[in-house]
């Protein structure tokens, strides 16, 4: 990525005009697995302290910057928060963007580097450990 690309989203840098690249249901997977693990729900220790809940933020980070519900609906009718049903139903274009904004919540929320994330959004096999 050059200077002039950064801090698009990753659907302005890798996609040009209206091609889109083909993705697969084992990378949509993956890419859920690797959320999962990045962004894990607030837990309760035997002390009683809870730990951020980084999984709740990372939605809402999704819903405020892309304007996509990160529920999704069931059977049933209600809504449930669940990485891989998400990843699932977005399109290219939305799953690119994602990608962004998780890094951008990495980054300046969490303060942490991206950088591996986005590595192992990119290329899993050369990251198995992560997701």
């Amino acid at each position: 990525m050059t200077v002039e690309e950064k801090g698009k989203r990753f659907s302005h840098v890798y996609l040009s005009g209206d091609a889109l690249q083909k993705d697969s249901k084992k990378a949509r997977f993956r890419l859920s697995k690797l959320a999962e693990r990045t962004f894990p729900d607030a837990k309760s220790d035997r002390h009683g302290h809870r730990s951020p809940d980084y999984n709740g933020r990372a939605q809402d980070a999704i819903e405020n910057e892309l304007g996509i519900r990160f529920a999704s609906k069931s059977a049933s009718g209600g809504y449930y928060p669940i990485w891989s049903w998400y990843f699932n139903r977005v399109t290219n274009v939305e799953l690119l963007d994602t990608i962004t904004v998780l890094s951008n919540e990495l980054n300046n929320t969490f303060g942490k580097d991206a950088s591996l994330f986005i590595a192992a959004a990119y290329h899993p096999s050369k990251f198995p450990d992560l997701i």
